[in-house]
């Protein structure tokens, strides 16, 4: 310990004496402009700073929350819906888990380990099925997403994928 401290000592005896022989000669007018300028800056970087603090704070609020390995699969299904914005069909739902999800492959059968999830969400009401005139599929959605008269919301309507 006393070796670092000393160590510590010769480097700030050795700064002090590199700082004098650098400032040697200047007349009391430059030293001063020279400190007036470097507070300038540094007043100039700390609102740089502040302004950067104040943006990630406002990014931090707007953040999103992260997917969560120990949430239930209806649960892990309406994360991913909010987390599109979109109407997604059993297929899409399908691969964005297999994305997101570490242990959804483990099951035997996870198409249709999903596909009992969501018709028992349907009975729940936790989510609502949109189905289009000449299309065999339905589209997923979260019951926010309807109007007062169970039509689709028109900022939804626009993300149907029909070619998926």
């Amino acid at each position: 310990m006393a070796k670092n401290t000393e160590r510590d000592y010769q480097i700030k005896l050795n700064a002090e004496k590199n700082a004098q022989a650098e400032f040697q000669g200047w007349s009391v007018k430059r030293l001063i402009a020279e400190i007036l300028k470097i507070r300038k800056e540094r007043t100039h970087l700390e609102n740089k700073y502040n302004s950067l603090i104040q943006k990630q704070e406002l990014k931090s609020d707007e953040a999103k929350p992260t997917y969560n390995q120990k949430w239930t699969y209806p649960q892990k299904v309406c994360f991913i819906l909010l987390s599109q914005q979109r109407p997604m069909t059993s297929s899409q739902i399908y691969e964005a888990l297999t994305k997101a999800d570490k242990h959804f492959e483990d099951f035997r059968d996870p198409l249709a380990i999903l596909n009992s999830y969501l018709s028992r969400m349907l009975v729940s009401g936790r989510l609502n099925a949109h189905k289009l005139p000449g299309i065999r599929k339905h589209f997923y959605i979260l019951p926010e997403w309807l109007e007062a008269d169970k039509t689709l919301k028109a900022e939804y309507a626009a993300h149907l994928n029909f070619l998926s």
